[in-house]
């Protein structure tokens, strides 16, 4: 995986989520892990909604673990838009 470009798409869902009452569509893309400079790899996911969307990448010492934490981060950040204002 180390010799992907960031731009590889490696998976995406597409969740209905409730925000403020409403039901809406977001979706989540993670990226191939890359590897860094300092020999960390880094995975990148976006999730998106009408409007907004977040985009982090995150860094582990191999591709398993930044892929690991990558979907990780994108229950929390799921968890954290159902449970506020809708805002990310």
């Amino acid at each position: 995986m180390n010799r992907a470009e960031p731009e590889t798409l490696f998976a995406q869902r597409f969740y209905t989520c409730v925000i403020d009452g409403s039901t809406e569509e977001v979706s989540a893309s993670v990226f191939v892990p890359v590897r860094q400079d300092e020999g960390h790899y880094g995975c990148r996911h976006l999730l998106s909604k009408t409007g907004d969307s977040i985009e982090r990448t995150i860094y582990g010492i191999d591709t398993l673990q930044a892929l690991h934490l990558a979907l990780h981060m994108i229950r929390v950040d799921l968890l954290r838009l159902e449970g506020q204002t809708g805002a990310f």
